[in-house]
């Protein structure tokens, strides 16, 4: 059930609270990653932040292609009004899959 907490709290987590103007939904995001940190290492989690929020956004190497020098899109994919994804954001299929069976198997 903990592996199942911190799914959920990577999932539920406001990954852009860094950019609210808003001091509480700062404070709040702040206070969530915090928890989720404490629950990687708690937990022993194998793997790390990037990795989890990475899981989170499906930002799998596999489905992008790079358009641009470091500037990655998906696949099959017409619409560029969308922000390009970086090489560092992206995880492997093989990794994405290995987060999941993680998750749920404990």
């Amino acid at each position: 059930m903990k592996r199942q907490s911190l799914a959920n709290a990577v999932r539920n987590h406001d990954w852009y609270y860094t950019y609210s103007d808003d001091h509480q939904i700062w404070s709040k995001g702040k206070g969530e990653l915090r928890r989720i940190k404490g629950l990687i290492s708690s937990l022993k989690c194998p793997f790390s932040l990037h990795e989890l929020k990475a899981w989170v956004f499906d930002y799998i190497n596999e489905d992008y292609e790079e358009v641009q020098p470091n500037c990655w899109f998906l696949k099959e994919s017409d619409d560029f009004h969308e922000a390009p994804v970086k090489t560092e954001e992206l995880i492997s299929e093989s990794t994405y899959n290995d987060i999941g069976e993680w998750f749920s198997s404990e």
